[in-house]
């Protein structure tokens, strides 16, 4: 079934080393990526889990530290096209503009430096723009920005924003809304997570709600 296909008409991939770096450039109809510094493909996921479990490592479902990885690398990314998400994965987004990923990761420090910024897309057809992530670790602490607009009738949107911060087994995430709309509307809502172990030696959650508002 043709509908069914999926085609590239281009594809690059050129891997080289610079002393201990391995440089990897991606190139093809969708977009490109690099990635240069000291890494393991198969270990990549892993070191995101370390940072996130050195920051709450009772984490319900979050596999245990592995001290054994050692990756340290920097990447960028342009994502022009969608339509192989839609076609292989049956995501039903199409981007408007590019998106744009940069960053770096160091397991030896857990530390995660990460921006995407997702100009204006599609998803389930509805229309976004103003997206962008934040993802960093100063001292430590993890913590993550996100904010994107939501287009409604007559081009009025709704904004939202999401601030978190994970240290020390406890999660703190504002999210925070505003429609300018004829019927406008606006909130916060604010909350602390606990994770620690329950008495039969579980990890489990304890959720706080601090003073929010919607107005």
């Amino acid at each position: 079934d043709k509908m069914d296909e999926y085609i590239l008409s281009f594809l690059s991939l050129k891997a080289t080393k610079s002393g201990l770096n391995r440089i990897v450039s991606l190139k093809s109809d969708f977009g490109h990526i690099n990635i240069n510094g000291q890494y393991n493909y198969a270990s990549i996921l892993q070191s995101l889990t370390n940072i996130i479990n050195s920051k709450l490592p009772t984490f319900p479902g979050i596999p245990k530290v592995k001290n054994t990885i050692h990756n340290d690398f920097s990447f960028d990314a342009v994502i022009e096209k969608s339509d192989w998400l839609q076609h292989i994965f049956d995501i039903p987004i199409d981007l408007k503009r590019p998106f744009l990923l940069k960053g770096n990761v160091d397991d030896h420090s857990r530390k995660i430096n990460m921006t995407l910024n997702m100009p204006k897309f599609e998803y389930a057809e509805k229309t976004y723009d103003q997206g962008y992530i934040r993802l960093d670790s100063p001292n430590d602490t993890l913590q993550a920005f996100f904010h994107l607009r939501q287009y409604g009738e007559k081009q009025i949107g709704t904004y939202w924003n999401i601030k978190a911060q994970a240290a020390h087994n406890k999660l703190y995430a504002l999210l925070s809304f505003e429609n300018n709309g004829k019927h406008g509307f606006a909130g916060l809502f604010n909350t602390e997570t606990q994770f620690y172990k329950n008495k039969y030696g579980h990890d489990a959650a304890r959720l706080r709600i601090l003073p929010s508002e919607i107005t």
